[in-house]
């Protein structure tokens, strides 16, 4: 069995240049399974986004607020 992070992570992820293959991926959450590899939540993820885009900003922002 290979363990990978999950794709969408690695594509926002501050770190997503860098080369992860150190991390222990085995010891991660499992988020999938398939036959032959296991899909894990990257410990060391961090959004490369401004907080301002990220989505939970947006569901708390006044303008959300408004609409409810």
């Amino acid at each position: 069995m290979s363990y990978y992070p999950k794709p969408t992570m690695c594509m926002s992820c501050r770190h997503a240049i860098a080369d992860c293959g150190h991390l222990p991926f085995s010891s991660m959450p499992i988020l999938s399974k398939s036959k032959h590899r296991i899909i894990v939540s990257c410990k060391e993820y961090q959004d490369a986004r401004p907080a301002p885009e990220r989505q939970a900003d947006r569901r708390d922002s006044p303008q959300t607020a408004a609409y409810s």
